[in-house]
């Protein structure tokens, strides 16, 4: 069943206890997990600067959140296992705060 949150909302009551961009960028890679994602398309959709969107990036990939793939000058970003597992619980924390 997918659950249609929008993440994109300015409601500071949603992003009360969790950073907003941060959560931005794992949600839209989470939803965009077939297509092939690189910092500047997740920071036009998850509206963050490109500089802060592949710092935090680097902080996840660190965390061993993300994943980093480089074909050509192009970086590809996706979800580890340990990825997809926290974006599943943030998702239902989410909803338990609507």
């Amino acid at each position: 069943m997918k659950i249609n949150l929008n993440y994109k909302n300015k409601q500071n009551e949603t992003f009360l206890l969790l950073k907003q961009k941060p959560t931005n960028i794992l949600m839209n890679l989470k939803e965009n997990s077939n297509n092939n994602n690189y910092v500047s398309l997740i920071s036009r959709n998850a509206k963050c600067t490109y500089s802060h969107t592949e710092k935090i990036l680097d902080d996840f990939s660190k965390k061993n959140i993300v994943s980093f793939k480089k074909h050509g000058r192009k970086k590809y970003i996706e979800l580890t296992g340990k990825g997809r597992k926290i974006c599943d619980i943030i998702e239902d924390f989410l909803i338990e705060c609507r």
